[in-house]
């Protein structure tokens, strides 16, 4: 059994998450979800529109986007 709600804990992010607020998200999200507090949604919310201007800009790829609202869906 998963410890987390909402997070898919079956997807491992396996590259290097550099960006601090992307970073921070990610962990609030984890802890929203553990909580079983709603504000998940907004903060997976904004992990994939984050991910989405990383990938414009070249920062990440499309895989790694997928992977990130794999682990994170809202």
């Amino acid at each position: 059994m998963s410890k987390f709600h909402w997070v898919n804990d079956e997807v491992k992010i396996d590259f290097p998450i550099t960006d601090i607020v992307l970073k921070n998200t990610m962990e609030d999200c984890e802890k929203f979800d553990l909580a079983g507090d709603y504000q998940y949604f907004g903060m997976a919310r904004a992990i994939d529109v984050l991910c989405k201007a990383f990938v414009t800009g070249g920062h990440m790829t499309e895989r790694q986007w997928a992977m990130m609202v794999s682990r994170y869906p809202e």
